[in-house]
């Protein structure tokens, strides 16, 4: 509880806030709709100084109206908000804070579930504690947690389910059971490519419930499958409100989602491509991949579901034209994975007195290289549009803004300059990709992660280098 505060206390000071991001605003027109006129069409977009106006992507559907493009899930996090708002319970600037609350709440909810796997694998509550402070600052998350959108509702619910199974070896219990069934819920209504959780999981199940009792399979089952199958009855709902079919998306006409091949070349983007490689934006995954041997020793089922599901999920979206997602910090559709593949870290921090010199020097740098990395994801000027850059810290951006000339900024310039010049480069969208812009933010950011890390580096070397023995 208390991993989980503390994580979302620092996402909330350090990059909770606002972006006006169009996939947001279009999200809270849709709920504020509901909340204001009792539908799921709306005429306009909600208005505050930060909003823009502009319809974005959103299609035309039944009755010739305007519908958000997106899932349902994240809508429904924000009627409650939009709601109070209605009601005039609160102004725009707290429904604003709140909405842009979501993801930090969530993705502190899920560092403090990754606490308490890897205290349940290694019975170490100190290193574990290292342990999600690593994921919470050297991954994506961190950056992440400021983006509300998607990414964090998505990746709770997911951590939540791959939790409430592994705590089933310890005994059959329907409410774990359950709660794993919400959780991929969750994960499914805010996106529906989060089906891909579902059948692993329910694979999983299968093995757990292997050679048990008629009536344990079915209660187990039941209490799986029903929370799920609520969410797609939600979405083919929501779907047959919005265009007339259950099946029918906001994505189905969306060509960057078809499937494309070569497979083999956007799974190199999406690994190690300078502009989207997951192992770019996130090195710290190399170090976690050393503690697989331990895990696979601890649990050889989780270390077995975590290397199937983070594979499969690579070829899945490596298949997608718009395998990158641009206009995001790293590869956006790889983040629920994210948790999952840190897991294996503890394996190597509980055996860390063991490795080798080079091994843990390579690794601490890793550590420390990745927490930059992030830091300055959260300083980037396209992710971190909030109120508190956009008035006070990053005036370059502010007088674009105002001015209406939204891609006047760093991302614009580099796209310009890399198009039709670096043709390799760009097969990797790196053209699509937020740059690195050093203003204040940035700067601060990096001098105090660099201290940090280096400090921390150099006590950890200090306190494994071996000490003479008493004569």
């Amino acid at each position: 509880m208390l991993v989980g505060v503390a994580a979302t206390l620092f996402y909330a000071l350090t990059s909770a806030g606002w972006i006006a991001h169009v996939d947001v605003i279009q999200s809270q027109a849709v709920a504020q709709a509901i909340a204001d006129h009792h539908r799921l069409w709306f005429t306009s977009f909600p208005t505050s100084p930060i909003h823009l106006i502009w319809p974005g992507d959103a299609v035309r559907g039944v009755g010739g109206h305007l519908y958000g493009k997106h899932a349902v899930g994240y809508i429904l996090l924000m009627v409650p908000i939009t709601e109070a708002q209605h009601l005039n319970l609160v102004g725009w600037r707290v429904a604003d804070f709140c909405i842009g609350m979501i993801n930090p709440a969530a993705i502190g909810a899920t560092v403090a579930i990754v606490y308490r796997m890897m205290v349940a694998l290694s019975k170490d509550r100190r290193i574990s504690l290292v342990g999600a402070s690593i994921v919470a600052v050297s991954t994506l998350l961190w950056p992440y947690a400021h983006v509300p959108y998607d990414a964090g509702p998505t990746t709770l619910g997911v951590t939540v389910a791959l939790a409430a199974l592994f705590s089933l070896r310890s005994g059959i219990r329907w409410q774990l059971t359950l709660l794993a069934g919400l959780g991929l819920g969750l994960a499914v209504l805010v996106r529906n490519d989060s089906l891909l959780f579902v059948a692993i999981d329910a694979v999983w199940l299968a093995v757990i419930l292997w050679r048990r009792t008629i009536r344990t399979i079915v209660i187990q089952s039941l209490a799986f499958f029903a929370p799920i199958a609520g969410a797609l009855a939600v979405t083919a709902w929501y779907n047959l409100a919005r265009f007339g079919s259950v099946t029918q998306s906001g994505y189905i006409h969306d060509a960057s989602l078809q499937r494309q091949n070569p497979v083999s070349l956007n799974l190199l983007g999406l690994l190690i491509s300078p502009g989207k490689g997951v192992l770019i934006f996130c090195p710290v995954l190399l170090v976690a991949a050393l503690g697989l041997p331990w895990l696979f020793r601890r649990s050889f089922e989780l270390g077995l579901v975590i290397v199937v599901t983070v594979l499969l999920a690579l070829v899945a979206y490596a298949s997608l034209r718009n395998w990158s997602l641009a206009f995001s910090w790293g590869p956006r559709y790889l983040i629920p994975f994210i948790p999952m593949a840190m897991l294996p870290l503890i394996g190597l921090l509980m055996t860390w007195r063991e490795r080798s010199l080079l091994v843990r020097v390579g690794s601490s740098l890793l550590i420390v290289l990745s927490s930059l990395i992030q830091a300055l994801g959260v300083a980037s000027p396209w992710i971190a549009v909030d109120i508190l850059h956009l008035n006070f810290l990053h005036p370059l951006v502010n007088t674009a803004w105002t001015r209406g000339q939204i891609w006047w900024n760093a991302d614009w310039v580099a796209r310009q300059l890399s198009q039709g010049h670096l043709r390799w480069i760009d097969i990797f969208w790196i053209s699509k990709s937020s740059p690195i812009s050093l203003h204040g933010t940035a700067v601060f950011l990096l001098a105090i992660a660099m201290v940090i890390g280096l400090a921390f580096t150099v006590r950890a070397l200090l306190r494994a280098a071996p000490r003479p023995e008493a004569s």
